[in-house]
């Protein structure tokens, strides 16, 4: 399976260093995670599988070549730094609310000598409004249900710009409960991307593309977004 995952990540690369890149990071996430919980996944085969693979599993169909990308709670880096591995060109911000793992973040970005990467200590909701319509991509990869995630970060995204999702078996209940929030905001579901490469994978990105400018009440404060139900 490894060896179809490196064929893959080869085929979306355009850095010739990614192996060595990714070898690196690996090291990184280990010794780390052995002082804080940054994953439950550490293991070799997983990590490619699990992080890497399916963090990198929509760019056979996204070019994100020098876009401004914004990663939301992005934990311990994924998606967000698997693409800048692969893909050098792109303006990455981390935005992760955690200060242990921006620490984590940060180191990773100056041992791998990345470029054009920063981080951002703070909650997104807040953050939204200071970066309003300034990422052509905004991602995240578990975080939160589908209501909560589109209103924290619809407003990142220009007009005519990719909000990419990572979802699991329950995408499509996610969608159905998140019908009114979806027209709410402004957006449209463009595309549901499937694992074609893993059997039985349940992995999938959902691809939502912004019409019009978000509504000025979104997002409303963190309680609100989690306690109401709208």
């Amino acid at each position: 399976m490894l060896d179809d995952i490196f064929l893959f990540l080869n085929s979306v690369s355009q850095n010739k260093n990614w192996k060595n890149d990714f070898e690196n990071f690996y090291k990184i996430l280990t010794n780390y995670n052995l002082k804080i919980n940054l994953t439950r996944i550490d293991d070799y085969t997983d990590f490619y599988i699990k992080h890497v693979y399916n963090s990198a599993l929509c760019l056979k169909e996204i070019n994100i070549s020098n876009l401004n990308i914004f990663d939301i709670g992005t934990g311990a880096g994924f998606p967000g730094l698997v693409w800048k591995i692969l893909i050098p060109s792109i303006n990455l911000t981390l935005i992760e609310s955690v200060n242990k793992k921006c620490i984590f973040l940060e180191k990773v970005i100056k041992e791998l000598n990345l470029k054009n990467a920063k981080v951002i200590n703070d909650r997104s909701e807040i953050l939204s409004f200071k970066f309003n319509e300034k990422s052509d991509i905004v991602t995240a990869r578990a975080v939160s249900n589908l209501t909560m995630l589109l209103e924290i970060t619809s407003r990142f995204s220009k007009i005519n710009s990719h909000l990419l999702f990572f979802k699991g078996a329950k995408y499509e209940t996610e969608l159905l409960e998140s019908s009114k929030i979806i027209k709410e905001l402004n957006l449209k579901l463009d595309n549901v991307i499937k694992d074609e490469l893993i059997e039985d994978s349940n992995y999938v990105v959902l691809d939502f593309i912004k019409l019009k400018s978000t509504p000025k009440k979104y997002p409303r404060s963190f309680n609100k977004i989690k306690n109401i139900t709208i």
